[in-house]
């Protein structure tokens, strides 16, 4: 758990860092727009990251009752069905390269199916 919270102080000491210094760099706006993306990105997963840390761990504490081995089974379950939910839309609604990607994706299968028909006029 350590591990995870240095590595998001990491992550924000590097996002402080972009914006301090963004108006030195000579990027296309872009260029910087995406960059900021993809940083906003990185720090919103480290933080489910380690909000599933602290769920997995520290949540059985929380709840009512004594039944530990339901306790473990509900958070765990839990925790691990949200994290599967919650990471790919991050990724959808901060990467727009990706979403482009995705739906482009799903744009060429519709367009992809057709129908053709032959018309003979025959004289007899």
């Amino acid at each position: 758990m350590f591990l995870a919270f240095s590595i998001t102080f990491c992550d924000l000491i590097t996002i402080l860092t972009l914006f301090k210094s963004r108006a030195k760099f000579l990027t296309s706006r872009d260029t910087r727009r995406q960059q900021l993306g993809f940083a906003k990105q990185v720090l919103l997963q480290g933080l489910i990251f380690n909000l599933y840390m602290f769920w997995y761990t520290k949540a059985g504490d929380f709840l009512p009752g004594k039944c530990d081995e339901w306790k473990q089974f509900f958070t765990t379950t839990f925790s691990s069905n949200l994290l599967n939910i919650i990471d790919p839309m991050i990724i959808l609604i901060f990467n727009g390269e990706y979403r482009i990607w995705m739906f482009s994706l799903a744009s060429e299968n519709v367009q992809r199916v057709g129908i053709s028909s032959v018309h003979i006029n025959s004289l007899f």
